[in-house]
């Protein structure tokens, strides 16, 4: 790091006279590039005899050309050093067999999508055809539970630790709002990235690892194309007409397989990823990369590409810029029309349905629809239930849900175990309801902009993430996060003790629970493992779903189903249910929790995102929300009959849950409960300068890195 940071090249007149002379000596004395002179002045700095206009004219102003070279992630990452793992990859996957890569196809086909961040992958990943660089950035995010029971058994743990050190380090590299104890964790997963790929290099430079069957042929192609160009310009010169014959391709016995494919290694020794170490200290000096992004530039070229198509391909230079006056033209009309309709709007009222824009701006914790339309009301809720009584969904839904709206209407915090004298005050209004289709959730990312998340449960998007209550059970480990399956999104009116109707939202959710049995998060290097409790009886029932207040949900969060384990059709009694992921096969026996799907995401799981909240205290012991669902089963008893550990060798956490407050989750640099990363923002601007601690650990710290990279 210290070599890298404090011995970079310099632009200054001593370097600007080396070239000058090296020129001297080639075009004034006739001396070839490769003359001795000419070595000896620039061989030991690798410099070469070329003459930088941006040097020579503003070099003497203080420009440096060497630093204005910073760092593209866009094609040193993601279409270099990712890409060539990721090809890696697939070559050992073809070591398991065609079995493992149609499996590993399929896989992909059936990782859901989530907002518009992941969307649905094509039909054969393996091949890699026609795969931008937003889609290896989705492959990464999503890859690890695809490749998990594929690879060779050799590799197995070593790939699936190097796939979730080299999303962090993705994630992190790409935040658009650091700070120091975000870079600090970036330096440290850098040198995790740096050991991980060179033993994965290790591990399989000895295995059999073959070129791909697509690969293979288009090299054929290409040197087959080769050969035909030179011996059509030979034919010209030769009176005999030459002969073309595949095997007359270049074969090396040592390298060469009996099918003709050659032996690919992992090859690391390329500027790409000799260019990993630079990122935390160009971000430390120029800022985060989306600043000076070539994706920036990428994204502009559909504009002209866009432009290029309007024309006739004739006169190009004209009529493109025909069509940018044009099209600015028409988006300066358009402005205008929005700054009438926004003059015309200030003095009318707002609808009543006010949208997701604007209860984004308003501060809401979601959005939801106020119309009551006569198509989404669920008229007779007991009618309702009752025809859904073979369902373990609603076997318990509306004693459920009267505890849920009572405990909310009286503020009740700890979930008192209400009877059913209490229950009777309440009253739905005519006993119905109204679903809704789709639910906005409003949240603060980290980077301190406001965001929102669609929530649809007929769609995939019906994921969520709420706080966790911290234990004070030192044996028991404490997950941040609790997680659910939306499995309808309702309100209704409600009459409590005589007073007047009073609408409320609710959410009907199914429990997912934390599989302690394989933990996941930033010790383990592998992602959170999440699964459904088998209802066997009805304390099974009444642990597995539940609803809970729109307020208390965090996020919504992207779960790729275990490929590993498969399916399961006998975590429910019936056949047919609400509930159920799908209706053809039942549910996944597990689900991985994506941390990488976004950057707001990885800062939850991280923590030190400043748009991000700590959850207060818990004041509901776990005990009681046992002691409320017992109250269910049997009015009468008043007894704790929770038994511990699991049920039916399932996982066993609880869903106790807070008010709605954003978790900063845990360090990544040690996995210690009291290694939190505390952001400070006046601090992190008023403390501009270390103290000679941090900058003396700081460079030991920056020596040992350099010496883990080898560079």
């Amino acid at each position: 790091m210290n070599t890298r940071k404090f011995k970079r090249r310099k632009d200054n007149n001593k370097y600007r006279d080396k070239i000058l002379q090296a020129r001297h000596l080639i075009y004034d004395k006739g001396q070839s590039v490769q003359s001795k002179g000419v070595e000896d002045l620039l061989k030991d700095s690798s410099y070469v005899p070329v003459m930088n206009a941006f040097s020579f004219k503003l070099g003497d102003l203080g420009f440096n050309i060497f630093g204005s070279l910073v760092i593209d992630q866009l094609h040193e990452v993601e279409l270099g050093v990712w890409k060539a793992l990721f090809k890696h990859l697939i070559r050992l996957l073809h070591l398991s067999g065609n079995s493992a890569v149609v499996e590993f196809n399929r896989r992909f086909r059936s990782v859901p999508s989530f907002s518009s961040t992941i969307r649905l992958f094509a039909e054969d990943v393996s091949e890699l055809g026609r795969i931008a660089a937003r889609d290896y950035e989705d492959i990464l995010q999503c890859c690890m539970p695809v490749f998990e029971g594929l690879l060779p058994a050799s590799c197995e743990i070593p790939a699936q630790k190097l796939l979730f050190v080299f999303a962090t380090w993705h994630g992190l590299s790409k935040l658009r709002l650091h700070t120091r104890d975000t870079l600090q964790s970036f330096k440290s997963i850098t040198t995790q990235l740096g050991n991980a790929l060179r033993e994965f290099a290790d591990l399989t430079k000895d295995l059999e690892v073959r070129e791909t069957p697509k690969e293979y042929a288009r090299r054929r192609k290409q040197i087959e194309a080769g050969k035909a160009s030179v011996m059509a310009r030979r034919a010209r010169h030769s009176k005999k007409p030459p002969t073309l014959s595949a095997n007359n391709l270049p074969v090396n016995p040592n390298n060469l397989g009996s099918d003709g494919r050659r032996l690919c290694k992992l090859n690391l020794d390329t500027y790409k990823a000799h260019s990993l170490a630079d990122y935390p200290w160009t971000i430390e000096e120029y800022g985060t990369t989306d600043s000076y992004s070539t994706q920036i530039n990428e994204l502009q070229n559909r504009k002209i590409k866009g432009q290029y198509a309007r024309t006739n391909h004739r006169n190009i230079v004209e009529q493109m810029t025909r069509v940018g006056d044009i099209t600015a033209v028409l988006e300066d009309i358009d402005t205008q029309l929005k700054w009438v309709r926004n003059k015309v709007t200030e003095s009318t009222p707002l609808e009543t349905n006010a949208g997701a824009v604007d209860s984004l701006l308003d501060g809401a914790a979601y959005s939801i629809g106020l119309k009551e339309r006569s198509e989404d009301a669920i008229r007779g809720i007991p009618q309702w239930v009752a025809s859904h009584q073979d369902d373990d969904a609603t076997k318990f839904f509306i004693p459920q849900l009267k505890r849920h709206l009572l405990t909310r209407i009286l503020g009740a915090q700890n979930r008192p175990n209400f009877d059913d004298s209490e229950l009777i005050n309440l009253r739905f209004y005519q006993e119905q309801m109204w679903r809704h289709k789709t639910l906005g959730i409003n949240y603060t990312s980290y980077d301190i902009l406001r965001q929102q998340d669609p929530l649809n449960p007929s769609t995939s998007n019906r994921f969520i993430v709420l706080a966790s209550s911290p234990t004070n059970n030192s044996e028991s480990p404490n997950h941040p996060f609790i997680y659910a399956k939306i499995l309808g999104i309702y309100h209704a009116k409600f009459i409590y003790k005589g007073q007047r109707p009073e609408r409320m939202d609710f959410v009907h959710v199914r429990w997912l629970y934390y599989d302690y049995d394989r933990p996941g998060g930033w010790e383990n290097q592998r992602l959170d493992c999440l699964g459904y409790l088998t209802c066997r009886t009805d304390e099974d029932i009444l642990y597995s779903f539940d609803f809970i207040d729109p307020d208390d949900i965090v996020r919504a969060c992207h779960l790729i189903p275990d490929f590993n384990r498969g399916t399961v059709a006998d975590l429910l009694s019936g056949n047919r249910s609400l509930a159920h992921d799908d209706p053809d096969f039942g549910d996944w026996s597990r689900y991985y929790v994506g941390r990488f799907v976004d950057r707001d995401m990885l800062m939850r799981h991280l923590g030190g995102g400043i748009g991000h909240y700590k959850p207060k205290p818990s004041e509901n012991p776990q005990s009681q929300v046992v002691e409320s669902n017992d109250r269910a089963i049997d009015p009468g008893s008043d007894e704790d009959d929770t038994t511990e550990g699991d049920k039916d060798g399932q996982v066993d956490h609880e869903p106790v849950h807070e008010s709605r407050e954003e978790y900063c989750g845990d360090d990544i640099d040690s996995g210690e409960d009291d290694a939190e990363l505390d952001v400070d923002i006046g601090d992190d601007l008023r403390d501009d300068e270390a103290s000679d601690e941090d900058e003396a650990e700081a460079e030991a710290t920056d020596e040992e890195w350099d010496d883990l990279w080898g560079f």
